[in-house]
């Protein structure tokens, strides 16, 4: 749509204004050509500018600029601090009047309108400039020296913006802080209309011919959405309220007025003196968008200052977020369908998109900002779509996404699944169903304190990466058997015992492979979010799984067991497999897992016991229906003998103490079976007989006889015993003699020595017994 100000206008312009401010104002215009937007403006009524909705004009719109805000949710709103000083805007004005005098070095001194109600300047003597810190004393000094003409009509003006709440701040002639210089024709604001300042010098024309000029200041025509009960906006905007925003008027350091509503005249003399004008407008609630100018002339010569309009800015942010946690928080159900935000909410602007959910982001929100609107009575038409398309005339002029770019999005881990953005009918964004404003445009809405709303939430869904998960079965001839259940469990849960066997071993698919198939229509979810069947193939999410054979088999001897890496650990293979799907953080994670369950015979235990019950002595594997020995388990055996001192290992039993059925290596095992050692003691080995202790034969000294005197004849004596026979009793003569010889005493000892080497030989002996007995 063609930017354009309206004939009405034009005829008001040139109501007040010569042919030059027309054709400023008309350049103005035309600087804006091109864009979208209109102003509404209307005839004069007893002099007087009003903007009306009869008449259109279209702004300039600009390329969004990057968003600089951390969160520019909460951007527009004035803080905490910011609200608790505000104030009316008639007492903020009137209060403004006062201090911007100190702020600007401008002097007060009010003034009366004369008897046309006009306010004459034209005889100001020593007129000094009174706001040098905004136009400065050397910027006037330069202009009023290069200044020759009257035609055009020579002046400068400064336009500035303040935020709502915050201080003026320009210092040397350049704004600051919170302050920006007015530098477009449509301008736009976040959150609330702050402070519009105009600061005008017109320089003084000493010649023949330059007459007094005159002034014509006006209230700016202002207007705001339609608002709903609820804080959503009517779409018709022939219903919106038509406002003025009231301003405060100084010229020459004189205050004419600090809450005007109507047109101020005013008179001022070029050839004589210079002039210096200072509008200001405070916004409030009622002030969403305005649009305005004044007007300055001498004889054919005019100008337009402070021809620009402010329309609020409004942006939106496209989150990426989990699609499962996004439905727990909408109450919906995994299987249903995401509808977008506004649904059911077609007849209004609503207020649900400036919600923003408690979720976490996957990755950084894509931000759009700055964005221009207006649908009331001071702007139309001034609205974008919320994403871009091909063949979109914005394309440049307001960066946005396409909705291929927000599904393309690269979040680790994650595909695309869905999104809540609202969209015209046909659900797609082109050029022919967006030429009319609804909710999938940009705009603001109000939330119940009446303050503007302009940041509108979206959610782009996204599910984790699935992996394949291929089951097979293969018979005891090596061959793959397809169509044999399984189950599969989430820990303790089932997810589906319904699943069957795969023929073969499919390619693992490809992200885009996947990222087709979770979102096809035929594909069906898992219970407990687990994943995804599409047609006899199964996707499992991210987490930990057990799967579980269910395939029939006609010999009870045989069980399914995971396939091992290597036969031979087989005895080891476990009956369910443990299945961890991985999150899919790089592109190294396979987006398949393979399980295949192979027939093994089943395999008891047979547990070795030796004395201690509390530990097993051994513990051997054994196929059911065969032995230790003839299975086909080669690396089980039979245990090694045990051992025991003083006894002979007798074998394995069923019972203990041998009691039972003896167990051997070829005995056959049917089920888990506990067997016990047996042991044979040992008899002592007969003790060999000892030679008997030679006794050497002792001669006996025989002692020369004394020498006696002679005497009667005795009785010779007997023989004394043998030496070899200790144990004979001495034999003692009937009639013992008086003095027996000497030779008797060292028999005594001999026979002493030979009963103590027999008592010897005896405790040996007895010490040999004993020893053999404990053993």
């Amino acid at each position: 749509m063609q930017n354009d100000i309206s004939a009405k206008s034009r005829d008001l312009a040139q109501s007040h204004a010569s042919k030059q401010s027309q054709e400023i104002i008309r350049k103005q215009k035309s600087d804006s050509e091109g864009h979208e937007s209109n102003f509404d403006n209307a005839d004069s009524s007893s002099g007087e500018t009003r903007l009306t909705p009869s008449s259109d004009y279209s702004g300039s719109a600009v390329d969004n600029k990057a968003d600089k805000r951390n969160d520019p949710t909460d951007a527009g709103k004035p803080k905490n601090d910011e609200v608790s000083t505000q104030k009316s805007v008639k007492a903020t004005k009137d209060d403004r009047a006062s201090a911007d005098s100190t702020n600007n070095g401008e002097k007060q001194s009010e003034v009366k309108p004369d008897k046309d109600g006009i306010y004459d300047f034209s005889n100001d003597k020593n007129v000094t400039n009174p706001f040098p810190n905004v136009i400065t004393q050397a910027e006037v000094n330069e202009f009023q020296k290069k200044t020759k003409s009257v035609s055009p009509l020579p002046f400068i003006q400064k336009n500035f913006y303040t935020s709502y709440g915050k201080n003026f701040s320009v210092k040397n002639g350049q704004a600051f802080g919170d302050t920006k210089s007015i530098d477009e024709i449509i301008n736009t604001y976040s959150g609330r209309l702050g402070r519009i300042d105009i600061f005008i010098f017109v320089p003084r024309v000493d010649k023949e011919g330059v007459y007094t000029g005159d002034g014509q200041f006006y209230p700016y025509n202002s207007s705001r959405e339609l608002k709903n009960s609820d804080g959503s906006v009517n779409f018709d905007r022939d219903k919106a309220p038509d406002e003025k925003l009231s301003y405060k008027l100084e010229v020459n350091g004189r205050l004419i007025g600090s809450n005007i509503a109507d047109k101020t005249n005013i008179k001022f003399q070029m050839r004589k003196n210079q002039t210096f004008i200072h509008v200001v407008m405070e916004g409030s609630a009622d002030n969403e968008a305005i649009f305005g100018y004044e007007g300055l002339n001498h004889e054919q010569s005019s100008g337009a200052p402070g021809y620009f309009a402010f329309v609020p800015e409004c942006g939106a942010q496209f989150h990426f977020v989990d699609d499962l946690k996004y439905r727990k928080t909408m109450n919906l159900s995994a299987s249903d369908n995401i509808p977008q935000r506004s649904a059911s909410e077609t007849d209004k602007f609503s207020t649900k998109p400036f919600i923003k959910l408690d979720l976490s982001d996957l990755s950084d929100a894509k931000n759009i900002s700055e964005v221009r609107f207006g649908n009331n009575q001071v702007v139309r038409n001034m609205y974008t779509p919320l994403l871009s398309y091909e063949g979109d005339p914005k394309k440049d002029s307001i960066k946005r996404p396409t909705m291929e770019e927000l599904k393309n999005a690269n979040i680790s881990g994650y595909l695309y699944y869905s999104n809540d953005i609202d969209t015209p009918n046909g659900g797609k964004f082109t050029k022919d169903n967006t030429e009319n404003f609804g909710n999938y445009d940009y705009g603001i809405a109000r939330d119940k304190d009446d303050n503007q709303l302009t940041v509108k939430h979206y959610y782009v869904t996204f599910r984790p990466i699935p992996t394949q998960l291929v089951v097979r079965y293969k018979d005891l001839q090596n061959n793959i058997e397809s169509g044999k259940k399984y189950a599969i469990y989430s820990g303790n849960t089932l997810v589906s015992d319904t699943l069957t066997s795969s023929s073969n071993t499919p390619t693992a698919p490809t992200k885009a492979e996947l990222q087709t198939m979770i979102t096809n229509s035929n594909t069906t979810l898992l219970s407990e979010a687990a994943g995804y069947i599409s047609g006899n193939d199964v996707y499992l999410a991210p987490g930990n799984y057990i799967v579980k054979p269910k395939a029939a088999i006609d010999d009870e001897n045989y069980e399914w067991v995971v396939e091992p890496k290597n036969s031979e650990d087989i005895v080891d293979a476990p009956t369910d497999a443990n299945v961890n799907i991985a999150v899919h953080s790089t592109d190294n994670v396979s987006t398949q897992q393979v399980v295949t369950f192979i027939l093994r015979k089943k395999i008891a235990t047979v547990t070795f016991f030796d004395g201690d019950d509390s530990k097993p002595y051994a513990t051997v594997a054994v196929q059911k229906g065969s032995s230790i020995d003839g299975d086909e388990l080669k690396n089980q055996s039979m245990p090694k003998d045990p051992t025991k001192p003083g006894f002979t290992f007798n074998g394995w039993f069923t019972e203990k103490d041998g009691k039972g059925t003896k167990f051997t290596g070829n005995t056959t095992v049917r089920g888990n079976i506990s067997v016990h050692s047996s042991y044979i003691s040992n008899l002592p080995a007969p003790e060999p007989e000892q030679e008997p202790v030679p006794v050497p034969e002792l001669q006996i000294p025989v002692s020369p006889d004394p020498i006696l005197p002679p005497a009667e004849a005795e009785p010779e004596p007997a023989p004394a015993p043998a030496p070899s026979q200790p144990e004979q009793p001495e034999q003692q003569p009937k009639h013992a003699a008086k003095h027996l010889p000497k030779t008797g005493s060292t028999a005594t000892t001999i026979l002493a020595s030979a009963i103590a080497s027999l008592f010897s030989g005896l405790v040996v002996l007895e010490a040999d017994l004993r020893h053999l007995h404990e053993n």
